[in-house]
């Protein structure tokens, strides 16, 4: 039994690192909404260093973009994605790149209702 279960845990931390390869991968090609992702990614490493962050993202994004015209464009994709996710969440939406939804849950954009 010891033995057996030792092989499917080591089979499971294969399977989790071939699954972060491929979002890896995926997540380095150079499209639209990974060019939205990274801009996400990187205004959550600037929120990480604020003393005012109120340690929600979306919140962040909002709140920021009053003051920042730039960010409007990603605090709308943003919202669509949160839209999209909660959508998805009631089994009304699939999705063929299931490895955005797993980038994004990471990223904390997903934080609050429902999660």
């Amino acid at each position: 039994y010891e033995a057996a279960k030792k092989t499917v845990e080591h089979m499971n931390e294969k399977m989790q690192w071939a699954i972060s390869a491929v979002e890896n991968g995926e997540l380095s090609e150079s499209n639209t909404w990974n060019n939205f992702y990274h801009r996400l990614v990187a205004f959550k490493e600037q929120c990480q260093k604020s003393e005012t962050a109120t340690g929600s993202l979306q919140a962040e994004l909002t709140i920021a973009a009053r003051t920042n015209p730039e960010l409007h464009d990603l605090t709308e994709w943003a919202q669509r994605q949160r839209t999209a996710y909660r959508t998805y969440q009631r089994g009304r939406y699939q999705t063929s790149h299931p490895y955005r939804i797993s980038a994004l849950e990471k990223v904390g954009l997903f934080v609050g209702k429902w999660d």
